[in-house]
């Protein structure tokens, strides 16, 4: 009997002169077999080996045929095969009868496949029974049964043609690594050299990229990872905190970071997967070529091409101390392993995908693809979303896209009507904050119903216009109380930009940070923050505004970052905040609030007359001076100052509304449509997104006074249409005694 364990690891081998079972001599190799044992009479009727290896425990039961059919013909074995690796563990059954199988044996054999994990090719006949067992990860077990001699010539001419040397036909069929001591130790060491270079691909990782870029690198390829890796193998990479955790990685996960992470690390003339030329000796080429030795070593292929050219460019290179001593390794050499703990696994070479990725400074979500399909498909989409969750970088990809494809590109804020249904030349119109860029702007149901007619024809009939609009939930939720919307209500052409992944997330945090505080101060200490922590941080987020705008705020004020209340509450931390700059830092608050009432600045004009209402000390070089000091909240860009979100404009406003020397002059002076959007009834109950009007008690001269002006701002503003008006406002108590008043006078100040 042979039994041979194969893929490299080195045979056991027990031979038999006769079936007595002190007569079993063991040849004991590196499984350190301790005993075996025989029991039965004639031909080989069982035996079993037993290892003082307690991961590793192997036992063949061989039953001899049942009567009648032993001694006429070896059809009829019955062999059970267990084998069990570290925690693997594989049983099969075969049994094979000369008049077929029973139905027991049937429903038997089908139990055992459904959890079987190893491949099975059985082959019995009736002169030589041979089972090869392909088991889990890469071993496989070889056992070849022969009959005792004599049975048959048959049987003997077949076995004298197998074993030649066995002219006495005793039941001896051993063969035992022959290699010359001198060979075997050549052969040692180009494999503990082969062990030694995959400890420089992990020293290569530690200097190629650090910890924190790896994890957040990781992120960012999760989908991808996920679908190539095990659980247990990114849960080493998940457990990383410093390079030194390197070690304890998977070699083809390593391999993997190598490849996709290592910008600096360039891949083979041939590409990755290739053998490189022999005169490539760049790192990514011997990187590839480790893999490839590596590899060809699983197959048992010891032909170790340029391994001593590899490994002395590798040792030359990075020197001998970084790869000693890592006791944390998963990189043992072949002497190292004992029995079956550990087993040759090949390194894979898997190209990873990231989950999103950035183009022209927007990072291209999954939101993004799906309005970009079904504007491919069809010719309207609706992006919507929180405040700050994204919705005008969602519409500036859509016009970098269109403008590639040589489409016109028309550009709205807030309104899309009156417009031409069919353009002659393709043309896609984009409007931004439909119905508001603050709060809502429109309270007619007959508006509502045109534009969704219009929406419809375009839909269906355009040929050569295609629309895009952006529109903010609060918005929308507010729409939805005046009128029964249909079409932007349709799921099938809406995108909801608040689902953002992780992934998303951090790649997006990342492009803020190029142009956020950090950029100007290399020593800043939100550098070190891990990112993780920050991804944590957005998941406090409450949803009514969008975790986009709460990571840029981190990456320019990053005391923010560490305010708790500003993730939970942003508009009301902010608002808190403006209120406090007014006392610290005056000149900064007033800028800002100016901003807020005329909504663009031309950078280096003359601040308006008026603005000493505002503050007497504003000048232009203050303005700039602001511009400098809060790039977080104010942006300047193509010759023009403006606050940097809509989220800031409606804190300000908020944040004046706490003192009646700032509210007058900025009911007087600021951008009607500002007020128009966010001044609503202090009974309409909708106080988060907006500023309440509450009814001005006649010995409140000074409140009464700004209730006064306001109407007054709107009286104007609808002089010759305030019946159609159909703002909120127009039902109070307050509008209704004064607007008439106010259309021909201007109101009275105590």
């Amino acid at each position: 009997m042979e039994i041979e364990i194969l893929d490299g690891v080195q045979a056991f081998i027990c031979l038999a002169e006769t079936s007595s079972p002190e007569n079993w001599i063991p040849v004991f190799d590196r499984l350190k077999m301790t005993t075996i044992q025989c029991d039965g009479i004639g031909y080989f009727s069982a035996f079993y080996i037993k290892t003082s290896n307690a991961s590793v425990a192997q036992w063949i039961r061989h039953r001899p045929p049942k009567p009648g059919i032993a001694g006429s013909s070896p059809a009829g074995v019955y062999i059970e095969l267990l084998l069990i690796f570290s925690q693997l563990c594989v049983f099969k059954d075969f049994e094979k009868e000369r008049r077929g199988k029973t139905r027991a044996n049937q429903e038997k054999k089908k139990s055992l496949k459904e959890w079987a994990e190893d491949e099975t090719d059985l082959n019995l006949s009736t002169r030589l029974w041979r089972v090869r067992i392909n088991c889990y990860r890469g071993y496989a077990v070889r056992l070849i049964l022969f009959p005792r001699a004599g049975h048959h010539d048959s049987v003997r001419t077949q076995r004298d043609q197998l074993e030649p040397e066995n002219k006495g036909y005793k039941p001896v069929y051993a063969s035992i690594n022959k290699d010359k001591p001198k060979k075997k130790e050549e052969r040692k060491i180009k494999i503990r050299k082969l062990t030694i270079l995959q400890k420089y691909l992990v020293h290569i990782l530690r200097r190629e990229i650090d910890a924190k870029d790896l994890k957040e690198k990781s992120i960012i390829h999760s989908k991808s990872l996920g679908e190539h890796f095990t659980e247990p193998v990114l849960q080493d990479l998940d457990n990383v905190e410093t390079s030194d955790d390197y070690s304890k990685l998977d070699m083809s996960l390593v391999f993997a970071l190598l490849r996709n992470f290592c910008v600096n690390i360039k891949p083979p003339t041939r590409g990755w997967d290739y053998e490189p030329p022999e005169d490539e000796e760049t790192v990514g080429a011997d990187i590839e070529r480790i893999r490839s030795l590596w590899n060809k070593y699983c197959d048992n292929n010891f032909d170790f091409k340029n391994l001593d050219d590899v490994f002395n460019r590798m040792k030359n290179k990075y020197g001998t101390l970084a790869v000693q001593n890592d006791p944390e390794s998963k990189c043992k050499a072949q002497d190292e392993m004992e029995g079956f703990s550990q087993i040759k696994e090949k390194i894979q070479s898997i190209k990873l995908n990231p989950d999103c990725y950035a183009e022209k400074g927007i990072v291209v979500t999954k939101g993004i693809k799906s309005a970009l399909q079904l504007l491919e498909d069809g010719n309207v989409v609706i992006c919507k979303g929180a405040l700050g969750c994204g919705k005008t970088h969602t519409l500036k990809a859509i016009q970098n896209k269109y403008t590639e494809k040589e489409w016109k590109v028309r550009w709205m804020e807030e309104n899309l009507l009156p417009l031409e249904e069919n353009m002659e030349d393709k043309t896609i119109l984009i409007c931004d904050n439909l119905f508001g860029s603050f709060g809502c702007n429109i309270f007619s149901s007959s508006r509502i119903i045109s534009f969704e007619n219009l929406l419809e024809n375009m839909r269906e009939k355009s040929r050569n216009t295609k629309v895009a609009v952006g529109i903010h939930q609060h918005v929308f939720d507010e729409i939805k109380k005046i009128h029964n919307l249909k079409l932007l209500q349709n799921k099938n052409i809406t995108v909801d930009l608040d689902k953002l992944t992780k992934s998303e997330l951090l790649l997006i945090l990342k492009e803020q940070q190029k142009e956020g505080h950090c950029k100007t101060d290399p020593n800043c200490w939100f550098k070190t923050v891990d990112t993780t922590n920050v991804l944590d941080k957005l998941k406090e987020n409450q949803g009514n505004i969008g975790s986009p705008f709460l990571s840029l705020i981190y990456c320019h004020h990053h005391d923010l970052f560490s305010d708790v209340a500003f993730t939970k509450a942003p508009l009301q931390t902010l608002t808190q905040r403006f209120q406090k700059m007014k006392s610290d830092s005056a000149m900064d608050y007033y800028i800002l609030v100016y901003l807020m009432c005329v909504r663009k600045h031309e950078y280096g004009n003359e601040l308006p007359e008026w603005i000493g209402s505002i503050n007497a000390f504003l000048t232009k070089e203050s303005l700039q001076k602001t511009a400098t000091n809060l790039p977080g909240f104010v942006r300047v860009e193509n010759g023009s100052v403006t606050l940097r979100h809509e989220v800031l404009n409606i804190a300000l406003l908020k944040a004046t509304a706490y003192a009646d020397t700032d509210f007058l002059p900025v009911v007087q002076k600021c951008d009607l449509e500002i007020l128009l959007q966010l001044m609503r009834p202090a009974e309409s109950g909708n106080t988060e997104f907006s500023c309440c009007f509450a009814y001005p008690e006649p010995d409140n001269t000074k409140y009464r006074n700004i209730g006064k002006f306001l109407v007054k701002r709107f009286a104007d503003a609808f002089k010759t249409n305030w019946e159609n008006m159909e703002h909120p406002l127009k039902k109070h108590d307050f509008f209704v005694k004064k607007y008439k008043r106010y259309l021909s006078s201007n109101p009275k100040q105590k």
